[in-house]
């Protein structure tokens, strides 16, 4: 599972660091920390993103069952902003690394 062994609002401050390409349970995660994070606590989060462009999320999903097998389980296509939403957070600020597929961020539980 993906239960973060902390009570509920335990922390100010979340990090993310490449890790929701590859958990099994990303939507499960995302809501753990949330759960862990005080309610002004944000999430500070680089991870990779899929494309907006139509052309380029093809490609990702094209590249996913090859970079999957070859690099610890990684899904670079999935859709982080959308899990983080989901899981009852607000997406205060977005920069894309430039010329990548990955995405620094901060969010706050809702």
């Amino acid at each position: 599972g993906e239960a973060l062994p902390f009570r509920d609002g335990a922390f100010d401050t979340v990090v993310s660091t490449l890790v929701f390409a590859t958990i099994l349970e990303p939507g499960a995660a995302a809501r753990e920390l949330r759960r862990v994070l005080k309610p002004n606590g944000r999430l500070h989060f680089f991870e990779h993103f899929r494309s907006r462009h139509p052309l380029l999320a093809r490609l990702q999903d094209a590249v996913t069952p090859m970079w999957k097998r070859f690099l610890g389980g990684c899904e670079p296509n999935r859709d982080i902003v959308r899990i983080f939403r989901d899981a009852g957070f607000e997406i205060l600020e977005t920069t894309k690394l430039r010329g990548t597929f990955l995405l620094n961020g901060i969010a706050r539980p809702v």
